[in-house]
């Protein structure tokens, strides 16, 4: 068994009077199995749930890092995917899903995918 990895990056705009919370949930897919960790920076906020971060006009400079660790279970195929929504009030920004198909049955793929929050570009 082996495990491939996959980096990704990705940013979300922030208008600076925006004062929603945010929350990130994240989505294995593919009928695949894992676990996964949603970071703040560099501060743990959930393991395997949603995460609600800061209000949006506080997170800007910052970044969102979500590790998944993926096991390839399914006989039918070896694909696995992730996806990571960002929950901003009634607004959602999907990223993904982002598909990975593993070389052999039972292989493991890790995902680590980085949103940064930034401001809009003028």
């Amino acid at each position: 068994m082996a495990t491939t990895y996959v980096d990704i990056q990705d940013r979300y705009f922030i208008k600076t009077d925006n004062t929603n919370d945010i929350t990130i949930n994240v989505i294995i897919g593919d009928g695949q199995t894992g676990a996964y960790v949603i970071f703040e920076d560099k501060k743990l906020k959930a393991a395997n749930k949603s995460a609600n971060l800061k209000t949006a006009n506080k997170l800007v400079g910052k970044r969102c890092l979500v590790a998944a660790t993926i096991v390839d279970m399914m006989n039918a195929t070896n694909w696995t995917s992730v996806t990571v929504e960002v929950l901003d009030g009634n607004k959602k920004q999907t990223y993904g899903p982002y598909s990975k198909e593993a070389p052999i049955q039972l292989d493991t793929i890790g995902y680590t995918i980085s949103v940064y929050f930034q401001n809009p570009q003028p």
